[in-house]
């Protein structure tokens, strides 16, 4: 008892050792030779309580401009702050696609880091969409990731990008899914890569870099696949 004791003490005294990363590392301009200085147009930076940062928005919406016409996947739309950026940047023939749990959806525990919860409980799914253009290349889906149809866009879409549910079940589930809708040529990225309250994230994605090309991108949240060997 008094060994638990101590120990409960200790780790509020003692800060944790932050994780080293075993991801091989890369810069955002190898993902993305654009992001040097490329153009790119942002909204709602500011608003980063949650979410991507400033840094990961831009390169995924320099990604989003890369190609003329890029057709992207999104997994956990939440408020759209991601999904709009990338359609104001996607080419003229691109577009966005994005996934998330319906807003009267009874949220499974399950399926969320404790850190997420209460977030996708309250939140308005996809609300920073609402009054732009009807013209903006977004298509919103709802459902579970877990049990969605994906087969439509298998072998055809050129980004995928990762950020719904952050438990391990879940992220084999996407994972799985994206490899088969990457079409040859295109990238896989994950959001929340050695973030503390995403424990479940890192260890997955470390798990999977040892039996795919999986590389973390300095000084942001995100890994990427590129390439290479598939898991």
């Amino acid at each position: 008892m008094i060994r638990n004791l101590l120990a409960r003490i200790r780790r509020r005294l003692v800060p944790p050792r932050p994780h080293v990363p075993t991801l091989p590392a890369v810069g955002a301009e190898t993902v993305c030779p654009a992001f040097v200085d490329g153009p790119v147009r942002l909204e709602r930076v500011a608003e980063c309580e949650a979410g991507v940062s400033i840094r990961e928005l831009a390169l995924l919406a320099h990604l989003a401009g890369s190609r003329p016409a890029a057709r992207i996947f999104e997994i956990g739309t939440s408020r759209g702050r991601t999904t709009l950026n990338l359609a104001l940047n996607v080419g003229p023939d691109g577009h966005v696609f994005s996934l998330d749990l319906p807003q009267d959806a009874d949220v499974d525990p399950g399926l969320y880091a404790p850190a997420q919860e209460a977030e996708v409980r309250v939140l308005r799914r996809a609300e920073y969409l609402l009054g732009r253009p009807d013209n903006l290349p977004v298509t919103l889906l709802q459902g579970d990731s877990t049990r969605f149809d994906f087969s439509p866009w298998h072998g055809g879409i050129d980004l995928v990008f990762i950020d719904g549910g952050h438990v391990r079940t879940v992220l084999e589930s996407d994972t799985a899914h994206a490899f088969r809708m990457v079409r040859d040529g295109g990238l896989v990225l994950w959001h929340d890569y050695l973030q503390p309250n995403c424990p479940e994230v890192t260890a997955f994605l470390e798990d999977l870099g040892r039996r795919a090309d999986v590389r973390y991108i300095r000084d942001t949240n995100l890994a990427v696949w590129s390439g290479g060997r598939r898991p």
